[in-house]
């Protein structure tokens, strides 16, 4: 993903940054609200099937409806044309597995030992069979804008692959580059937000009094419970949005953050030099004991207004902060929170095991994930 936002030089990321930024306006984003809920409508399905049954590992399901939404609102492809989809999050994990094993030994960072190692072997294997599922989401998307009429006012104009498209036929952006910014966007919208989910799930079936207040809230916010949330319900679940929050303090879907720095940078007392590479740890960031009370305490009225006011801006940064942010801040609060809401105005969740979230036993790669995550999901009544 060389030439995606995340990795680029900053000439590419200019670019890119200001090509793909339409397609994640506030307008734009509204409109993915009903895919959302029918994707997370179908996780709740999945659940009825299963109720009181003890789920030792729900996250790979909840990340093939997170890549679902991804595909159905990123690209105007069909998810289910698309037949290789599991498939792609098990590739994605084994690329992780290799990206982690390669910076953990020391000589596999040396191009020359990394290219004679059998891990580069699987490497290679790994990234044609992304490469594959990739290329037929392009050309999908390609054979549906071919076929369209498609007005440059419209939404469907603005959606992330489909105005990459129109680049490309102005010559505004090279088919490898789409490529890198597909990957980078189906991966970073749903193994983040599945990732979240789960965690936010299992503090909830942990702390049962902060998961009552959240049902509460939805109780009264939304007049039927059998309905889904519309958009403005949902600007109005403020408890619920600062669980997210919270869960994210404590847990940063994504712990560090890198940075290279291009010039001297000065930090009392210390100075960076200009050619540094530089890790901003997340996970102490978001634990500073001057600036959070009682830190290891799972307190979303933290994020209250008046508590977010006493604090500097970039105390809590788990979409980085900046010109360089997430571009899909907004999109993956929402999917997040559309997802969680729905499941949980039917269900209440338990966890087994556990009394605490330090109970919980992290995996990372690339992506923070809770392993050992035991949940029980019991239908609630009206």
């Amino acid at each position: 993903m060389k030439h995606s936002l995340l990795t680029s030089k900053v000439s590419i990321w200019k670019e890119h940054r200001k090509m793909i930024n339409p397609s994640f306006n506030l307008k734009i984003l509204n409109s993915f609200h009903d895919t959302f809920v029918s994707y997370s409508t179908e996780m709740v399905k999945y659940l009825s099937d299963l109720e009181g049954v003890e789920q030792t590992n729900l996250l790979p399901v909840i990340w093939e409806k997170t890549l679902d939404a991804a595909l159905a609102t990123l690209t105007t492809v069909n998810p289910q044309v698309i037949k290789e989809r599991r498939r792609f999050i098990t590739v994605t994990v084994k690329f992780e597995e290799i990206l982690i094993q390669r910076f953990h030994t020391f000589w596999l960072l040396v191009d020359f030992f990394w290219k004679l190692s059998n891990l580069h072997k699987e490497h290679k294997e790994v990234c044609q069979i992304g490469h594959a599922f990739l290329e037929n989401i392009l050309l999908q998307e390609k054979k549906q804008y071919d076929s369209d009429d498609i007005n440059d006012d419209t939404i469907q104009s603005k959606r992330f692959l489909t105005n990459l498209t129109k680049l490309n036929r102005t010559k505004q952006i090279t088919h490898e580059e789409i490529m890198d910014e597909t990957c980078l966007m189906l991966i970073a919208s749903s193994e983040t937000a599945a990732a979240t989910i789960n965690t936010i799930l299992t503090f909830l079936g942990i702390y049962s009094d902060i998961q009552e207040r959240v049902y509460q809230e939805l109780v009264s916010v939304l007049p039927n419970m059998e309905n889904s949330p519309t958009q403005e319900e949902l600007n109005r679940l403020d408890y619920l949005e600062r669980v997210i929050k919270e869960t994210l303090r404590i847990v940063p879907t994504v712990p560090f953050i890198l940075r290279y720095a291009d010039e001297d940078i000065k930090c009392d007392p210390y100075v960076f030099p200009a050619g540094s590479n530089l890790i901003v740890p997340l996970v102490l960031l978001h634990k500073n004991p001057d600036v959070w009370p009682e830190p290891e305490k799972f307190d979303p009225d933290r994020f209250l207004s008046d508590e977010v006011a006493k604090r500097h801006r970039c105390s809590y940064i788990p979409f980085s902060f900046g010109v360089r942010n997430c571009i899909g801040l907004r999109f993956g609060m929402m999917l997040v929170k559309i997802m969680v809401a729905t499941m949980l105005r039917k269900f209440e969740v338990r966890t087994v095991g556990m009394k605490s979230w330090k109970d919980i036993q992290w995996e990372y790669m690339v992506v923070l994930k809770a392993k050992n995550s035991r949940l029980r999901f019991e239908k609630r009544k009206f």
